[in-house]
Parts: C-alpha cells; sequence; structure tokens
C-alpha cells in the first residue's frame, strides 16, 4: 500500500512540478527537504505511538493516516523537485 500511494504521489508531484516550470513558476529546494523529513518524522513518531500506548490499539488506526501522510509529503517532495539544489 505505501509502495503504490508513493509511485501515484511521485508521478502527481511530478507532473505538477513539470505543469510549474512550463509556466516559470517557483522551485524551492526547502519545500522538497520539508517533504522529504516530513515522512521520516511522522512515520517514527508514528510507530513509536503506536509502540508505547498503554492500550490495546489496532494498527489500523496508526497506519492508515499514516499513509495519507505519507502519499501527501511524497507529492510535495516531488512536485518541487530541483535538478539542482
Amino acid at each position: 500500500m505505501f509502495f503504490l500511494l508513493y509511485v501515484l504521489a511521485g508521478v502527481d508531484g511530478l507532473t505538477e512540478r513539470y505543469i510549474r516550470r512550463a509556466c516559470a513558476g517557483r522551485e524551492s529546494a526547502d519545500l522538497h527537504k520539508i517533504g522529504r523529513l516530513t515522512k521520516l518524522m511522522f512515520f517514527a513518531s508514528g510507530v513509536t505511538l503506536y509502540l508505547c500506548l498503554p492500550v490495546a490499539m489496532s494498527p489500523f488506526w496508526v497506519i492508515a493516516p499514516l499513509t495519507l501522510v505519507f502519499a501527501v509529503s511524497t507529492r510535495v517532495q516531488w512536485q518541487f523537485y530541483k535538478k539542482y539544489f
């Protein structure tokens, strides 16, 4: 599921990037880095939250929001990708 969302969000982000570049829009390496770091931060905090909860909880309630955050941050990462930083 993560791989499928990664591919779909990556294609959408790269499409947005090419549209923006064709219209002479802004390119920001900072937003690319923010998208990349957001995936790492939310994945680590989601796993930590799930493992540290004192009550039993279904993994679905952790994995479902993480997949949405993963897809959005992947889209932002590839939307603002710059070839040269």
